[in-house]
């Protein structure tokens, strides 16, 4: 899935929820509810026969990841809990983009893929 859904869930999140340590809690276990809709993962766009991701995947992670911060920075907008707002984007991809690293060889990527498929196995990911 892309970044853009994660972050925007978790920024939803933390404009609404409270106390703060629920709501960055439950910002970073979106990532997972999320992951339980059946998708086409990013990660099967990849290469398995490269080493490394390729420039076009990189690009294309890099601005899925700079608009989901750009709508990130607009639900933090004229709010005086911006920081809450943006950990809680933040919160919703760390699996995601720790899969997608520009400089993680691919077999390091499947390892974490594997690890976030077990959590989240039978849900109908990555069809």
């Amino acid at each position: 899935m892309l970044a853009i859904p994660h972050m925007a869930a978790g920024a939803a999140i933390a404009r609404r929820v409270r106390p703060g340590w629920l709501a960055l809690s439950l910002a970073f276990l979106s990532h997972f509810l999320l992951d339980m809709i059946p998708h086409i993962g990013t990660h099967k766009f990849l290469d398995p026969t490269a080493d490394r991701h390729t420039v076009s995947e990189s690009i294309f992670a890099l601005l899925d990841f700079f608009i989901g911060a750009a709508l990130v920075a607009w639900a933090a907008l004229g709010r005086s809990d911006k920081r809450m707002v943006f950990a809680g984007g933040f919160l919703g991809i760390p699996v995601a983009y720790a899969s997608n690293l520009v400089l993680l060889p691919v077999s390091y990527s499947s390892v974490i893929l594997s690890l976030e498929d077990d959590i989240i196995a039978g849900s109908g990911h990555a069809i």
